[in-house]
């Protein structure tokens, strides 16, 4: 996902008006793989202002410090609404770091965040929550 500021700008344009119609497949409740801290939170992806942003909603440790965390921002759909560009805060480090969200099944969503200028893209999978499916405890992370 190695991208320069000026491919990333052209890319997000051109999804943005080519995606203006189609519902935005990514919207809803999302479960989190596991985070640095060894717990998972819900996000809530919506739209803000012209955009799209994912709120912390809930968090399954004991510190809830992170509920209402805005943990995306400036999402804009792609791939005829089955994914995003945006950024995504990183909570350990305090910074927002490019990525990329695409729905790779309807209940999962592949989420990967590229640091360093592209040199690191850790992937984590988020499982949708609600509509019919809680996920479990057991569900895989990456």
């Amino acid at each position: 996902m190695m991208r320069s500021r000026a491919a990333l700008a052209g890319l997000l344009a051109a999804a943005w008006t080519s995606a203006a119609a189609e519902p935005f497949a990514v919207e809803g409740l999302w479960r989190t793989g596991r985070g640095a801290n060894g717990g998972r939170a819900t996000v809530a992806i919506a739209p803000c202002g012209e955009a799209w942003c994912g709120e912390v909603v809930d968090v399954d440790v004991a510190d809830r410090s992170r509920v209402g965390t805005q943990l995306l921002r400036g999402l804009a759909p792609i791939r005829d609404g089955r994914g995003a560009l945006g950024e995504v805060l990183w909570p350990r480090l305090g910074r927002w770091f490019e990525a990329g969200l695409l729905l790779i099944e309807d209940d999962v969503l592949l989420v990967e965040v590229c640091v360093g200028g592209g040199l690191i893209c850790p992937k984590q999978r988020w499982r949708r929550v609600g509509r019919d499916r809680e996920p479990a405890a057991t569900d895989a992370d990456e």
